[in-house]
């Protein structure tokens, strides 16, 4: 078994979220939500980051494809606080 880390002092199996799917808001900054995409995507999740700076969701989509080669990572403008949006 194959253990990555994060660089959080945790470690994560690659495939401890095989198959699973999420939905990051607020993943574009350098806080938690950024955290979570990279920890879900080491464990081999398919995620969308989410965020309203569209330069900034580019960016860490990026940033997480090149860390996690193969990946299923794409990146979306989001704004949470407007419905139409979400809906």
């Amino acid at each position: 078994m194959t253990i990555v880390s994060t660089g959080a002092d945790r470690f994560v199996r690659p495939d401890e979220f095989s198959g699973q799917a999420a939905l990051i808001t607020g993943a574009a900054g350098k806080g938690i939500g950024r955290a979570i995409a990279s920890r879900l995507v080491a464990g081999g999740a398919a995620v969308a980051v989410t965020d309203i700076h569209q330069k900034r969701v580019k960016r860490v989509a990026t940033e997480l494809q090149e860390l996690f080669p193969g990946a299923t990572i794409v990146g979306h403008v989001l704004d949470v606080a407007d419905r139409a949006g979400v809906d």
